[in-house]
């Protein structure tokens, strides 16, 4: 952003920017163990099904934080992440399967609703 911006403010004839070299690509993951660990020490309940959510769906955060119940297929153990009239971009929201563990999070938390957002 910064060389746009000279290059830009110079007409082409910016002076040069060092720019250090990427960061390696961190190799770690959560294990079982460690979710498991987590999840023990999350005591409010929306975060914890925030937490199982993500780790189950991989969806973005705005996606989770998007979602309402009518998206929420019980029968076809379905979340829809697409909120009706979303114009399509890059950052693609999907249909996804739910698994035992979101499933049993979500139908505890569809029986303690308060609102329409999950």
């Amino acid at each position: 952003m910064l060389r746009a911006c000279l290059n830009f403010h110079y007409k082409g004839e910016a002076p040069p920017i060092w720019i250090p070299a990427p960061s390696k690509p961190r190799d770690t993951f959560l294990t079982k163990d460690d979710l498991q660990k987590l999840l023990r020490h999350i005591e409010a309940p929306h975060i914890r099904l925030f937490v199982i959510l993500g780790v189950t769906t991989s969806a973005r955060m705005s996606a989770i934080l998007d979602l309402t119940w009518d998206r929420v297929d019980f029968k076809g153990k379905t979340i829809d992440f697409i909120p009706p009239g979303r114009i399509k971009t890059n950052k693609g929201r999907n249909i996804v399967p739910m698994n035992t563990r979101a499933q049993k999070a979500l139908q505890e938390a569809y029986a303690a609703r308060l609102t329409d957002n999950v």
